[in-house]
């Protein structure tokens, strides 16, 4: 195992005391199956991280390295449209073992390729370093980003502009 010390964990709960916190924590989320079409639903996060507008997201797997179907739809297109890299890791999460990792980048996966858990320490504090250095702050790259958005809703889902242009204004996002 690495020699890098174990950091802050806000996820303060004891399965032995508390019971098991994906039964007791997370939501029901095939309650909310009906709410969208195509019998797609929420999918899990299993980590993310913002700096100055930039996002990260890890998607952990145990023994099978491929995002498949919506998961590799989303994440192709979350990467293409907005500023977030997706680290896809292949490892045994109850060792940390890291054994492969992969990027969705700019709408593209690159890898897998092998990969220990030093290594991907490595590449989250070359990914932090830059997003330091580069701000998401242009309101005109906000409201692009935004208009892309909702063109790729509409000519997807259908739908009238209206109602979504009313919902991002109630919503506080327009």
């Amino acid at each position: 195992m690495s020699g890098v010390p174990n950091g802050f964990n806000p996820m303060r709960w004891d399965c032995e005391r508390r019971g098991c916190f994906n039964a007791m924590c997370r939501p029901k989320i095939e309650r909310f199956a009906q709410c969208f079409p195509n019998h797609i639903n929420f999918g899990d996060v299993d980590g993310v991280v913002e700096i100055n507008g930039n996002g990260l997201m890890l998607e952990w797997k145990y023994h099978d390295y491929v995002a498949k179907g919506g998961q590799h739809i989303m994440y192709t297109r979350f990467t293409r449209l907005m500023p977030i890299t997706v680290v896809v890791v292949e490892g045994d999460a109850s060792t940390m073992e890291v054994f492969r990792a992969g990027l969705y980048l700019h709408g593209n996966l690159r890898g897998p390729n092998a990969c220990d858990f030093d290594g991907l320490c490595e590449f989250l504090r070359t990914w932090s370093q830059w997003a330091l250095q580069h701000r998401v702050s242009d309101p005109q790259a906000l409201e692009h980003a935004i208009r892309t958005i909702q063109q790729y809703m509409l000519q997807t889902f259908g739908g009238p502009e209206q109602a979504l242009d009313e919902w991002l204004q109630t919503h506080g996002m327009k």
